[in-house]
């Protein structure tokens, strides 16, 4: 809660809540508008380097619309045999049951069936239970670059984009072991 912080804070904080939200707004007007071209969902003329997006869902079962997204991930193809895992998200009432690791785990199987070499992917260090989760999963760590900051004095190194990749090369699909939790 914003409140409880000291008041030099305040204002870093909201500037983080505006920053994530003109990025939600700017995914939904861009990528999100379009996910069969976006993320190459379409197979019926080859199943090889090919993205997806997949969404868990709790149905309503009596019927009144209220069914509720719990989780999504992507996968979108990139150049040299490596995809990239991106609009990762779980409800935080879900997180730390394994929800993650079984989405990376179908994410990693995907990519591995479809010829990928390598996953990468970007999150912030803000993110703790996402930075968490890609280790758990085997992602390494590459590099860390410090966003600025605007008008306001803060370390530059407070937030900054993190990336991860992870291997696929190990072994054939059939026996590839993908993230635990996934089996």
């Amino acid at each position: 809660n914003a409140d409880l912080l000291p008041e030099e804070h305040r204002g870093f904080v909201d500037m983080l809540r505006g920053l994530i939200g003109q990025y939600v707004d700017a995914a939904c007007a861009d990528d999100l508008a379009d996910i069969a071209t976006t993320y190459d969902v379409d197979e019926s003329e080859s199943k090889e380097l090919v993205g997806g997006f997949w969404v868990v869902a709790r149905r309503d079962s009596a019927g009144t619309g209220g069914d509720k997204v719990l989780g999504t991930v992507a996968l979108r193809a990139r150049p040299k045999r490596t995809a990239e895992l991106l609009r990762m998200s779980i409800d935080p009432s879900l997180r730390g049951v394994g929800m993650g690791q079984r989405l990376v785990g179908l994410v990693e199987k995907h990519a591995k069936d479809r010829g990928f070499e390598k996953i990468v992917l970007s999150t912030l260090n803000i993110f703790k239970p996402a930075l968490s989760l890609y280790r758990k999963c085997g992602f390494a760590h590459v590099e860390s670059t410090p966003l600025p900051v605007p008008d306001l004095e803060v370390d530059p190194n407070v937030v900054c984009v993190v990336l991860y990749e992870k291997s696929l090369k190990s072994g054939t699909s059939e026996n590839f072991k993908p993230t635990p939790c996934l089996a």
